[in-house]
C-alpha cells in the first residue's frame, strides 16, 4: 500500500503544518504515518527532568486523540524538547531511516529548515540526509511545511527562507484541522496568537487566495524524482491504468485509525444506516471486539490496485449474516463496488461454510447501493419489519454463491 510519512519535531507541528492535507490524503484512501520525534513541553522547565510527568502523559493522550481524528498511524520517539541540537545528528537520521525502511513512503513531509525553532532546523537537516535519492530508495518527493509561530517568526533572517511552491486545497478539511489543533489543549492559543483558530483560518485563506482555493496549505518542494513506468518509454500522470485490481484482505489492528477516518467522512456518514459520526473510543471498542470474534464478525479492507479504498464488514447470527460495505467517493462510479461485494461474500463463505444467507440493508434512496447489490447477485427481499427504518433488504442465499 502506498504511504505518506509526516515528520514532526513536536506534538501539534503535524496539525499546524499539514493537518488539512493529512486528512485529505486519508480520505483519498491512502495510509499516512505521523512520526513525532520530540517529547514536547519539557523545555518550559529549567531542567528536563523537572517536567510535570502528568502533563507529559496528557500531551501524549492528546497526540493519540489527534491521530485518531486525522485517521493516521502514530509513533512518538521522545527526543528532548527544544534540545535536538544536543542530540547527535546521526541519531536523528537513524530514526528517520528506520521509519523510511518500515513504511516505505513515496512522499515525506518535514519541518522547514529556516524556522526559528532549532528542533525544526535539525529535523529538516536529518530528513534531507535520511531520504537522499539513492537507487531503489522509496521516497520520491520531499516537501517542507511551515508552522505558525515558528516559520514566520524567523522573519526571513535564516536560510533557507520558506518559499512555497506547492499548494494543497484544504477547503473541505480545514475544520478538521481546527478541531485537531483545539484537541491540543496545552498548545492551542487565543487570537491574535498564530495558533488560534482565527489565525489558522486566515493563514489558510491567504494561501488559498494565492492559488484560487478557499483554503490551502503551503509547502516547499525540496526535491522530486519521477521514474518512468516499467516497460514504458514515457509517462503521463493523467493516464489511467488499463485495469483496476480489486481484492479484500482481513483488517488488522493498525487499520483502526484509517477506518475511523473513513467512517466519519461526510460522504460515508450520509450513506450509513444511522447517519451519524462516531467517537474514537466507540470506534476502537467496536473494532477490537470485531477482530477478536472471527466466529461472529469479519472485517475486510477493500483494496484497489493496492490502495485502501473502503470497508466490507459482515456480522453473523446463527446461519444468517448481515453485510455492510462502502467505498470512498473517489473509487465510486466504476463498478468496483460490485466486485468488492462478491469477493467479500466469498471470503465470508470460506470462513463460515455453513452460512445460509447474507442480508444487506440498503437505504431506499441509495440507488447506487441497490444497483451494486443486485449486480453482485443479491435479490430484493419482501418488506420486513426487523430492519432499520427507511431501508430495503437485499438477500443472497447459499445456492446463489
Amino acid at each position: 500500500m502506498s504511504c505518506t510519512l509526516i515528520l514532526a519535531a513536536h506534538p501539534d507541528d503535524e496539525v499546524l503544518g499539514c493537518g488539512g492535507t493529512i486528512r485529505r490524503i486519508v480520505l483519498g484512501g491512502e495510509k499516512v504515518h505521523v512520526a513525532i520525534l520530540g517529547e514536547g513541553i519539557t523545555a518550559r522547565y529549567g531542567q528536563r527532568f523537572a517536567a510535570d510527568a502528568e502533563l507529559l502523559r496528557q500531551l501524549q493522550r492528546c497526540t493519540e486523540e489527534v491521530a485518531g481524528l486525522l485517521g493516521v498511524s502514530l509513533s512518538m520517539h521522545g527526543l528532548p524538547d527544544n534540545r535536538f541540537d544536543t542530540v547527535p545528528l546521526l541519531d536523528i537520521i537513524k530514526i528517520i531511516e528506520d521509519l523510511v525502511e518500515r513504511y516505505k513512503p513515496h512522499t515525506v513531509y518535514t519541518q522547514h529548515g529556516g524556522d526559528l525553532n532549532i528542533d525544526h532546523v535539525m529535523l529538516y537537516r536529518a530528513a534531507l540526509t535520511a531520504t537522499r535519492p539513492m537507487a531503489g530508495a522509496p521516497v520520491q518527493r520531499l516537501l517542507a511545511y511551515e508552522v505558525a509561530s515558528s516559520t514566520e517568526w524567523a522573519f526571513a533572517q535564516f536560510t533557507p527562507v520558506f518559499r512555497p511552491n506547492v499548494f494543497v486545497d484544504i477547503s473541505e478539511t480545514i475544520e478538521t484541522k481546527i478541531r485537531a489543533m483545539q484537541s491540543y489543549t496545552g498548545e492551542a492559543r487565543l487570537f491574535p496568537h498564530p495558533r488560534s483558530p482565527e489565525s489558522l483560518r486566515a493563514i489558510a485563506g491567504r494561501w488559498g487566495s494565492v492559488c484560487g482555493f478557499e483554503a490551502a496549505e503551503a509547502f516547499e518542494l525540496v526535491r522530486e524524482a519521477v521514474a518512468a513506468p516499467k516497460g514504458a518509454a514515457s509517462w503521463n500522470r493523467s493516464t489511467p491504468p488499463a485495469s483496476e485490481t480489486v481484492r479484500v484482505r482481513p483488517a488488522k489492528a493498525e487499520d483502526a485509525p484509517v477506518i475511523f477516518g473513513w467512517r466519519n467522512d461526510p460522504y460515508i456518514v450520509a450513506r450509513c444506516t444511522f447517519q451519524r459520526t462516531v467517537a474514537w473510543d466507540e470506534h476502537t471498542a467496536w473494532f477490537a471486539k470485531s477482530l477478536s470474534q472471527p466466529d461472529r464478525n469479519l472485517v475486510f479492507v477493500i483494496e484497489i490496485d493496492g490502495c485502501a479504498a473502503g470497508l466490507f464488514r459482515i456480522d453473523r447470527s446463527g446461519d444468517v449474516a448481515t453485510v455492510s460495505t462502502y467505498l470512498l467517493e473517489r473509487f465510486t462510479g466504476r463498478g468496483l463496488g460490485v466486485t468488492a461485494i462478491r469477493l467479500g461474500c466469498l471470503a465470508a463463505r470460506e470462513q463460515w461454510p455453513d452460512l445460509q444467507q447474507i442480508i444487506a440493508w440498503v437505504r431506499e434512496e441509495n440507488a447506487a447501493g441497490r444497483s451494486a447489490f443486485t449486480k453482485a447477485g443479491f435479490s430484493l427481499g419482501a418488506k420486513r419489519r426487523d430492519g432499520p427504518s427507511g431501508h430495503v433488504a437485499f438477500l443472497l442465499n447459499h445456492t446463489s454463491w
